[in-house]
């Protein structure tokens, strides 16, 4: 029977194309988003981390406080690092487990393609305490004194898969790194979920032991240091208070740090503290609230969608009462009469389930391939069960729900003993559906039409603003131009540095070849400006004695002129200067004019230290024009000093030139076999992997923005055409009674206008007052073209409602008025 049923509704629905399009489209849209804000919120917040006893797993960072009492940096002295690990380690009075991190990138040279791979130096207890375990071999042994560790290597699961082809013998073969030669020990578990500690979307290819990281010396001697690539993370003891063991640690590190470093007339006054934090909230930070953002968004929009899809049903069941009234004279029981409902809403429910399910799986693929620089997402399922049991859940509910209005929009509702209400059928029946049909209030209506509108509009101003403040950062005319311009960093692959000066020779007998190229037209040897943000030095006006925060860069006398910054006041550097390292400075204006803004900044003096006198004090010698770079909203101060940058070079190539990878793997031999290219990038690809983000907004607020016009046009076409439906035997009088079609469209649209506007008024208000808890330059895009904006969300949803109404208003007029009165009479 009810098989049957099925495919009477299949062949009813297949009638009525566009009203199951609608429902299917609709419903299919919000699962797929709703599945995908679930599975995202339960990995974010509700599912525990995949390691041993992983609420006692903390990272421990140091701060650094200068003598002003506020944290100036927050970073690890190498020495400082391994006299904490040493000690805990053999103490084990607050920590079951320690393990020490360094995350580095690295060029493995002994394959044929040379790739830069993802390498992490750590101490052998690092597996042990997250619980890690070898899918091949074995992981580092234990050793009391992490620099006799062996040289040995375990690889990823997934570098060992696409790499080296899942060589099953890949156990005892040998890497090469920075001229250092690795036996494969082991490969790690496939289900292995490395904890995403330095950056979102960093995954380890390659495991070293820790006493092989590429500090030099000097460093593993210092106390003191800004850099912070090494991690430390422990195991605490159950019952250790957490704020107890911070106190306790912060006590012990800071006096021998004291101690240490109370020789350097930098750090006089300063102190450390050490500080605390849940693996959890180190992996996932903030993403909370994103998830609770998106689930409430999802659950918002479902409901919308649930309303949409009961007016579209409102107006089905309008067309059908006289069907089921005929079903019921015939003598069919209320089991039978549910059923009809029933088996139509049930195929447009699994139909809406399969294609949602369908979409979040795509969705969970743009997820897990496009948002891992945006969210932890390493242990983020592809496929999630859980996802499709709530599918499942959701779309049987979703059909007793419809199922359920449809009977009461039907007047369907139980009488004492369970029985249906046959009387009203019966009643309407013998009336010929003269108006006997239940119906929804007029002011009902009008609120349905208000609530379309309000949040319609709503959506609409907000996504627009979004998609506005995205495409005006991504074609911000003053970001500099990054056309023509690559970035190159190369490296030894040698295990020891070799002397600076031996060192400096090679990097300056490259720079000579590369600017020999016929494809190059200037060469400097400087870090891109888009990837040399991160450094700040912590600087004194000596006039003043403010101390400024500027973003640092080490740049050459050809900087400048590859980087198209104009100079403002004073001169460039001299090559004289660079090779010297000499105690002179080039600032921005945003940071001339905060320090001086009555006054040159030319002569001025900066200093990293007043009471070390003119050993750290550096003379300004020229002003140059803010560098923006793409995303920022407003210019940083930044400050350059001339200097050799290491091993890094921006290179201006000749307009409409190309230069490759394997072009310049053969300068660098040519120069010397002990360099190999270790970045290569076009400072397009720089500039596109900073507005990602901006990207992604952008794509967001258009799916979003068609997703709200979507939903809108349906719901109020679902309104309207129950309205039109209702009305259609006063159609039919009012034309027969000499009303042109104009007047009929005319009244519908006074009908309307009230609801309309209200609504239109109502989501002015609403985004007026959300605005405040936008993003800053959100807000500001929203201050700056606001009219713009009004007037656009305006004439999409006047354009939207016109279509919603005259759509079921052209089916109606297009019939004559006995054609009209006679169809409300047989309730069609």
């Amino acid at each position: 029977m009810f098989v049957y049923q099925l495919k009477t509704a299949w062949k009813n629905l297949h009638r009525r194309r566009g009203f199951a399009l609608s429902i299917v489209l609709t419903m299919s849209i919000t699962l797929g988003i709703l599945l995908n804000a679930t599975g995202l919120f339960y990995y974010l917040v509700l599912q525990p981390l995949p390691y041993p006893e992983s609420e006692q797993l903390y990272k421990v960072e140091q701060l650094q406080i200068d003598k002003s009492g506020l944290p100036n940096v927050n970073a690890y002295g190498y020495a400082s690092l391994m006299h904490l690990y040493q000690q805990q380690q053999q103490d084990q009075a607050l920590f079951s487990s320690v393990g020490l991190a360094h995350y580095d990138d690295e060029v493995l040279v002994s394959h044929p393609d040379q790739p830069k791979l993802a390498t992490s130096y750590i101490t052998a207890d690092f597996f042990q305490t997250l619980g890690a375990w070898p899918q091949l071999g074995q992981l580092f042994q234990p050793v009391s004194n992490p620099d006799l560790a062996e040289p040995v290597a375990v690889l990823s699961y997934t570098v060992w898969q696409s790499l080296f082809s899942a060589d099953p013998d890949i156990i005892g073969k040998v890497l090469s790194i920075r001229g250092n030669s690795y036996k494969v020990a082991g490969v790690l578990a496939a289900d292995f979920v490395e904890p995403e500690l330095s950056q979102s979307g960093r995954q380890t290819a390659i495991w070293l032991p820790w006493h092989f990281n590429p500090a030099t010396e000097s460093i593993r001697s210092r106390w003191g240091d800004r850099a912070n690539p090494r991690i430390f993370i422990g195991k605490l003891k159950a019952d250790i208070p957490v704020q107890q063991a911070q106190q306790s640690l912060t006590d012990l590190v800071d006096r021998t740090w004291q101690q240490e470093v109370a020789a350097i007339p930098f750090y006089q006054g300063w102190r450390v503290e050490m500080k605390f934090s849940s693996l959890r909230q180190v992996i996932f930070g903030d993403s909370n609230l994103a998830a609770y953002l998106l689930l409430t968004a999802a659950v918002a929009l479902l409901l919308i969608a649930t309303a949409n899809i009961a007016n579209l049903l409102l107006a089905r069941a309008a067309e059908r009462n006289k069907e089921l009234a005929l079903c019921a004279a015939l003598g069919a029981r209320p089991a039978q009469v549910r059923l009809v409902l029933l088996s139509e809403i049930a195929v447009l429910m699994a139909l809406s389930a399969l294609v949602g399910w369908g979409i979040s799986l795509v969705g969970r693929w743009f997820i897990r391939h496009n948002l891992p620089d945006v969210l932890p997402l390493s242990g983020y399922d592809s496929i999630s069960y859980s996802a499709l049991l709530l599918a499942i859940a959701l779309t049987l509910g979703l059909v007793m729900l419809f199922a359920w209005c449809s009977a009461k929009l039907l007047s369907l509702g139980k009488l004492s003993g369970g029985q249906l209400n046959y009387r009203q059928l019966q009643s309407h029946l013998a009336s010929g559906g003269k108006g006997s049909t239940a119906q929804i209030p007029r002011s009902v209506r009008q609120a349905l039409v208000y609530s379309q509108v309000a949040v319609a509009g709503l959506l609409l101003l907000v996504n627009l603003t979004f998609l506005l403040s995205a495409v005006s950062s991504m074609r911000d005319q003053q970001v500099f131009a990054t056309a023509d311009l690559l970035n190159l960093d190369v490296r030894l692959n040698t295990p020891q540095p070799l002397i600076p000066e031996q060192y400096n020779a090679v990097l300056s007998q490259l720079t000579t070849e590369l600017q020999l190229l016929p494809q190059v037209e200037a060469v400097s040897r400087a870090m891109s400006p888009l990837v040399s943000a991160s450094n700040t030095w912590s600087l004194i006006d000596e006039r003043s004695q403010k101390t400024v925060l500027p973003q640092a860069q080490i740049v050459d006398e050809h900087f400048f002129q590859v980087t198209a910054q104009s100079l403002l006041e004073g001169h460039d550097f001299s090559r004289q200067q660079v090779q010297t390292a000499d105690k002179v400075l080039i600032i921005n204006d945003v940071l001339a004019k905060h320090l001086y803004p009555d006054s040159t900044a030319v002569g001025q003096r900066l200093s990293f230290d007043l009471s070390a006198g003119a050993d750290a004090s550096f003379v300004i010698i020229g002003v140059v024009q803010g560098l923006k770079k793409p995303g920022e909203a407003t210019v940083p101060p930044r400050v350059y000093r001339p200097m050799y940058s290491g091993s890094s070079f921006t290179i201006m190539l000749k307009p409409g030139q190309q230069l490759l990878k394997h072009q310049l793997m053969a300068t660098l031999q040519h120069v010397s076999d002990m360099l190999v290219i270790y970045q290569l990038d076009s400072l397009e690809q720089q500039k596109a992997r900073l507005l990602k983000s901006q990207y992604l907004t952008a794509g967001a607020a258009i799916v979003l923005t068609l997703l709200s016009l979507l939903l809108a046009a349906i719901g109020l076409y679902g309104v309207i055409h129950y309205n039109v439906q209702l009305r259609t035997s006063e159609i039919g009088i009012r034309l027969a009674l000499g009303a042109s079609k104009h007047y009929i469209v005319r009244l519908f649209l006074r009908d309307n206008a009230l609801p309309f506007l209200t609504g239109l008024l109502s989501s002015i208000l609403l985004v007026l007052t959300v605005r405040g808890y936008l993003h800053q330059q959100v807000q500001h895009t929203m201050e700056q073209y606001l009219l713009e904006l009004l007037l656009i969300s305006t004439g999409c949803l006047l354009c939207l409602s016109l279509c919603a109404l005259l759509l079921p208003l052209r089916k109606c007029l297009q019939q004559s008025a006995n054609q009209l009165i006679r169809s409300a009479q047989e309730g069609n």
